[in-house]
C-alpha cells in the first residue's frame, strides 16, 4: 500500500522505475560507501597485525628482563649500571660464604696457610744445591789415565786446603734446618680470623625460590600466551578478509547494477544486506569494547608517561600499595624504578653495614698476616762469582806432569807446555810469590793440540778429525806404539828439514820426534778415557752417577761452558745455592705479596659482587616495557578499534543504500507479477 511504501523510504509511486540519475546516484554513494568500507576494512587489519607484534614484542621485552635478571646483563650491551644476576650472586655469596666460614676447610684461612707454606718452603731449592755441591766435588776427584804423565791442574786446584775449606763452608750453611713449619704454626696462631656466614645475612635460597616460581609461571603462560595471540591474529584476518569480500561482492553488483538495472534480482540485495548487518553490529562490538580498554590503556601510559617517567613521581603507587611502608615494595620502587634512586640493593635492604664491617675485617687480617710472616734464616754464603771465574780460568786445564815425564822430557818445548785443548789458550796459573802472599801469576800460553799436530807432521790427531777413516799416520789413544815397526821404519827415514823445526842442542832428532808422538798418543789417553761426572737430578731429587768421556770434562768453550762437564757442574752448583740465596731472600716480599693477594680477592670479589648487585636495570626495563607496550601495542589497537568502527559506519552507509535499491527492486517486481497476472 502507499502508507507502506512511505515507511520504507519508497514516497514514489509503485509504477516509477529507477532511471539514469537514480542509478548514478546509487552506485556514487554506494561505491563511495563500498571503497571507504574496504580501505578502513584493510587498515585495520595492518594496524591490528601491526599491535599483535607489539604485543609480541612486549612478550619478549618481558622474558629478556626476566633472563637479565636471572643471568645478568650483557657486560658488550649494558656497561653501566649492570646487573650481576641472580644465579651468579647465589653462587659468588656461596663462595664467599664458604671462604669466609673459618670452619669451612676450604676456606680463605686455609688458602692463605697453603701459600704461606708454600712460600716459605725451600726444600726444593736446598736439596738441588746440596745435591749439586756433592757432584761437584765428586766430578773434581778425576784420576787420570796411568802413566799418561799429565795432571788435571784444576782438579788439584780444587784440592787445595783453602779451596777445600770454602767448599766445606758452604755444605755447613747448607746443612741449617729450614724447615718452617713451626714458625708458621706460631704465625696462624697468632691470627684469629672471624667466621662471617655471608648466606645468613643475604637470603640466598628465598631469592632463588622467588625468582624461580616466577620463571617457572612465566614458562608456563608463554605456550598459552603465544597461541591465543596466534589465534587472535588469525580470526581477525578472516573476519577482515570476510569484510572486504563482502564489500567486494558489492562494488561487482553496483557495476551490474548500473549497467541492467532493470534485470537487476533482489535475492543477491537481500544476502548482502542480511550479511552486512551482521558484520556491522560484530565490528561495532569489538570497536567499542577494545576502544574502550584500549583507552583505559592509553589513560594509564599517559599517566605512566607524564607522571612515572617524566616526574619521576612514584608517591601515588607506592601509598595504594603499602601505604604503611611495611614490605619491601616501597623500598625497591623508590630504590629501584625511581631515577632518583641508587639501584644499590646491598644499601637499600640494609646490607651496607655488614659488608663494610667484613671489608674492615679482610683488610685488618691482611696487615697482621704480613706483621706475623717467619724470619727465614740467614745463609752467610759469599764468593760464589768469583769461585765460578775460578772454575772457568783453571777448573778445565790439564797440563804435562814433569815429574812423572822422564827422558819423554826431551821433545818439542811446545809439549811439555801444553793442554788437550784444540786451540792454544793463554792463561795465568794462580801461585804464591816469594814472600808467600797470593799471587796472579803471570800469563801463560798453553799449546793446543792443534799447534802439536803440525809439530809432528805428517802424523794427524784423530781426536782433531773424528769423521776421518784413520790411515798408518793417524795417532789414537792407542797407536803407535812405541815399538810400532811402522813408526820405527818412519824414524829411520825421517829428518828434521822435513818438519821446519830446530833441534834443541844435545837431542836426537828422531828421539824428539818419537817423544812427541809419545806425548801425542798420551793425550788422545787423556781425551778418550772416561771419568766420573754425577749430576743432580732435580726431578728425582737424587745424584744421578753417569761417566763422560775427556774430550766433554776437560773440554774448553769460553762461549758455551756446558760443554765442559767440570765448568758446567760448577755453575750449577753456583747456580741452585743463587736460586735458593734468592728464594730465601724473596720469601718476605713474596709471602707478602701472596697473603695480600688472597685476602685482597676476597675484597675485590665483595666490592664487585656489591657494584654488581645493581637494580636499576628494571627502571630501564620499566621504561623500554612502557615505550613498546604505549606506542607499538596499545596505539596500534587503538586505532585498529577505531578503523573497525569507520568501517562499520560506512557498511551502514552501504546497507542503507542497499535497502532503498531492494525495495525499489521489490516494488518493480511485484508490478511485472501483477500486470502477468
Amino acid at each position: 500500500c502507499r502508507w507502506c511504501r512511505k515507511c520504507c523510504c519508497c514516497i514514489r509511486e509503485k509504477r516509477h522505475k529507477l532511471g539514469y540519475v537514480g542509478r548514478v546516484v546509487v552506485v556514487a554513494v554506494g561505491g563511495a560507501a563500498v571503497v571507504l568500507a574496504f580501505i578502513f576494512a584493510v587498515v585495520a587489519a595492518s594496524t591490528e597485525a601491526s599491535g599483535i607484534n607489539g604485543v609480541r614484542t612486549l612478550q619478549c621485552h618481558m622474558y629478556t628482563t626476566v633472563g637479565e635478571m636471572i643471568k645478568g646483563s650483557n657486560p658488550e650491551v649494558q656497561v653501566k649500571e649492570r646487573f650481576i644476576g641472580v644465579s651468579p650472586l647465589a653462587e659468588d655469596i656461596r663462595d664467599l660464604s664458604a671462604k669466609l666460614d673459618m670452619s669451612n676447610p676450604d676456606s680463605l684461612l686455609t688458602d692463605l696457610r697453603d701459600q704461606i707454606e708454600e712460600d716459605f718452603n725451600f726444600k726444593a731449592e736446598l736439596a738441588a744445591s746440596v745435591g749439586s755441591l756433592k757432584a761437584f766435588r765428586q766430578s773434581m776427584g778425576v784420576e787420570m789415565p796411568e802413566n799418561s804423565a799429565h795432571v788435571c791442574y784444576g782438579c788439584n786446584a780444587i784440592s787445595e786446603s783453602s779451596v777445600q775449606e770454602l767448599l766445606d763452608k758452604y755444605e755447613q750453611i747448607l746443612g741449617t734446618d729450614m724447615d718452617m713449619s713451626e714458625f708458621i704454626n706460631q704465625m696462624f696462631k697468632k691470627l684469629n680470623f672471624p667466621t662471617i656466614v655471608l648466606d645468613e645475612i643475604i637470603p640466598v635460597n628465598e631469592i632463588e625460590e622467588v625468582v624461580k616460581n616466577a620463571t617457572d609461571a612465566l614458562a608456563e603462560t608463554q605456550p598459552t600466551i603465544s597461541s591465543s595471540l596466534t589465534m587472535a591474529e588469525v580470526s581477525f584476518a578472516l573476519a577482515c578478509s570476510f569484510v572486504i569480500l563482502m564489500v567486494a561482492v558489492g562494488a561487482v553488483w553496483l557495476v551490474f547494477f548500473f549497467i541492467r538495472s532493470g534485470k537487476t534480482g533482489t535475492k543477491l540485495a537481500c544476502i548482502q544486506w542480511n550479511t552486512l548487518c551482521v558484520c556491522m553490529f560484530v565490528l561495532l562490538i569489538v570497536a567499542g569494547v577494545f576502544g574502550f580498554v584500549m583507552d583505559l590503556l592509553m589513560r594509564g601510559c599517559q599517566y605512566t608517561t607524564t607522571v612515572l617517567v617524566e616526574k619521576d613521581d612514584w608517591s601515588w603507587i607506592i601509598d595504594k600499595v603499602d601505604p604503611e611502608r611495611q614490605s619491601p615494595f616501597g623500598l625497591i620502587v623508590d630504590g629501584c624504578l625511581a631515577d632518583h634512586g641508587s639501584g644499590d640493593l646491598v644499601e637499600i635492604f640494609g646490607y651496607k653495614e655488614e659488608f663494610d664491617n667484613m671489608v674492615a675485617e679482610v683488610k685488618d687480617t691482611i696487615k697482621r698476616a704480613v706483621e706475623n710472616l717467619p724470619e727465614p734464616p740467614e745463609l752467610p754464603i759469599q764468593g760464589l762469582d768469583e769461585f765460578g771465574k775460578f772454575l772457568q780460568q783453571i777448573g778445565w786445564v790439564v797440563t804435562v806432569d814433569p815429574k812423572k815425564a822422564g827422558d819423554k822430557i826431551k821433545t818439542f818445548p811446545e809439549f811439555i807446555v801444553s793442554g788437550v785443548q784444540e786451540e792454544d789458550v793463554e792463561i795465568v796459573f794462580p801461585g804464591k810469590d816469594d814472600l808467600g802472599r797470593a799471587d796472579s801469576g803471570k800469563k801463560t800460553k798453553l799449546a793446543g793440540l792443534k799447534t802439536l799436530e803440525k809439530l809432528v807432521h805428517p802424523w794427524k790427531f784423530s781426536a782433531l778429525r773424528p769423521d776421518e777413516t784413520p790411515d798408518k799416520f793417524t795417532i789414537t789413544a792407542t797407536y803407535p806404539d812405541e815399538n810400532d815397526p811402522f813408526l820405527a821404519e818412519w824414524l829411520q827415514s825421517y829428518s828434521p828439514g822435513r818438519s821446519g823445526k830446530e833441534i834443541p842442542g844435545n837431542v836426537d832428532a828422531r828421539t824428539q820426534m818419537k817423544n812427541a808422538i809419545w806425548w801425542s798418543v798420551q793425550k788422545h789417553k787423556v781425551l778418550s778415557a772416561t771419568y766420573d761426572c754425577p749430576y743432580y737430578d732435580a726431578a728425582e731429587g737424587k745424584l744421578v752417577g753417569r761417566k763422560c768421556p775427556g774430550s766433554t770434562v776437560f773440554a774448553y768453550s769460553p762461549d758455551d761452558w756446558s760443554k765442559s762437564s767440570i765448568v758446567s757442574s760448577s755453575a750449577e752448583m753456583i747456580e741452585q745455592i743463587k736460586r735458593l740465596l734468592q728464594r730465601v731472600k724473596n720469601s718476605i716480599p713474596t709471602g707478602t705479596a701472596s697473603a695480600t693477594d688472597i685476602l685482597f680477592s676476597v675484597i675485590e670479589k665483595v666490592t664487585s659482587m656489591v657494584e654488581g648487585i645493581n637494580c636499576k636495570f628494571m627502571r630501564r626495563a620499566f621504561v623500554q616495557g612502557s615505550l613498546i607496550a604505549c606506542d607499538q601495542t596499545f596505539l596500534p589497537l587503538f586505532k585498529a578499534a577505531r578503523y573497525c568502527a569507520m568501517t562499520a559506519g560506512f557498511l551502514l552507509l552501504w546497507i542503507i543504500v542497499l535497502l532503498i535499491v531492494w525495495r525499489k527492486l521489490k516494488d518493480n517486481s511485484v508490478i511485472v507479477r501483477q500486470a502477468s497476472e
